[in-house]
């Protein structure tokens, strides 16, 4: 019920700032961005996205692959859209799907769910560092650049610390086998004999962790090919600025100006996403990270309702196909109750 509660109230204070985003930047000046856009630019965004989740999949894939894992790839491509929708829908964004995507996969993978969730999480360590590669080199420009003052040069480079230092151990403590999960929760369940369940979780943890230790070590290669396509995945994404603002308003980023986006927008991403699917948080930060590079506020607040859209059309499709099994699962039961 608390949870509930909470997941409302950041929705509703989420869709508040976005709507006071709208309210400032005037719904006039923002419709006029999004007109300029027109079909073509949509139909270019669109394709860069889909072709981003294209990556993302196929590098999950390869990861699923590795460990044995029999998952046809349609299978592979609904349950990952449908756990981005499920994670999009609830806080914090990018967490809350994953057992969906692990339990839709493991279906049909002939191995334990252990495996499949250990796959999950190596996609997430290489996402991790593929929004980190970028950060790096967007840093590199960004704070060396006109775009940000001293004191905010400072900031953002403590920030790309944390996050690359948190990444970094994250992938260390796996590709060394640390077992630092497992040992935080033995360490709480002795502290704590009464929650049983938490005993069985260590079991299980270590299971999870020697498969992940494993696509450090005996299937390197298919993790390096992974990371490849999570790299391409997130330059599509980058380009999604680059493009609206080429087709609404005939303006070209320089790299430098890029740089800073990619920045930026790393850190944002990180630290930032509190609300369901970071509604508000997200838009406020590209308001004043697009600030930077010379954008105005309609301009940025309409791309970021662009940015929405596109998301939300991944999210349909997650939402579908979870429809689709649920329905299929309910209609197999009535067969076999009825035969």
């Amino acid at each position: 019920m608390r949870q509930g509660m909470l997941a409302g109230v950041l929705v509703v204070c989420g869709l508040g700032l976005f709507a006071a985003l709208i309210v400032f930047a005037g719904p006039a000046a923002v419709w006029e961005q999004l007109r300029g856009l027109g079909l073509w630019g949509f139909l270019a965004m669109l394709g860069v996205d889909l072709v981003a989740v294209f990556f993302w999949v196929v590098g999950w894939g390869l990861l699923l692959r590795a460990q044995g894992a029999a998952t046809p790839w349609p299978e592979i491509a609904g349950a990952a859209v449908a756990g981005f929708a499920v994670s999009y829908i609830t806080p914090v964004a990018y967490v809350g799907g994953e057992p969906v995507r692990a339990w839709l996969a493991g279906r049909s993978a002939g191995k334990p769910l252990t495996t499949v969730y250990a796959t999950i999480m190596v996609d997430r360590l290489v996402a991790g560092l593929s929004l980190v590669t970028f950060a790096v080199l967007g840093g590199a420009l960004a704070l060396t650049g006109p775009f940000l003052p001293t004191a905010t040069k400072a900031q953002v480079g403590a920030g790309l610390f944390v996050v690359s230092a948190a990444v970094g151990l994250g992938v260390l403590g796996f590709a060394r086998n640390y077992h630092w999960l497992s040992r935080i929760l033995g360490f709480v369940s002795r502290r704590q004999p009464r929650w049983q369940r938490l005993a069985k979780a260590v079991t299980l943890t270590q299971e999870t962790e020697e498969d992940i230790h494993a696509a450090f070590s005996r299937y390197l290669p298919y993790t390096v090919l992974a990371f490849g396509c999570q790299l391409a995945s997130f330059l599509c994404t980058y380009l999604r600025p680059l493009l609206f603002f080429r087709f609404s308003q005939g303006t070209w980023f320089s790299v430098s100006e890029l740089a800073v986006y990619f920045n930026l927008n790393a850190v944002l991403t990180t630290v930032l996403w509190l609300t369901p699917a970071g509604i508000g948080a997200a838009e406020g930060g590209r308001v004043g990270i697009l600030h930077l590079v010379g954008i105005s506020a309609e301009g940025a607040v309409a791309f970021s309702l662009m940015v929405r859209v596109l998301e939300l059309t991944v999210v349909a499709l997650g939402l579908g196909y979870l429809l689709r099994r649920g329905l299929a699962h309910l209609l197999r039961g009535k067969v076999n109750h009825d035969g």
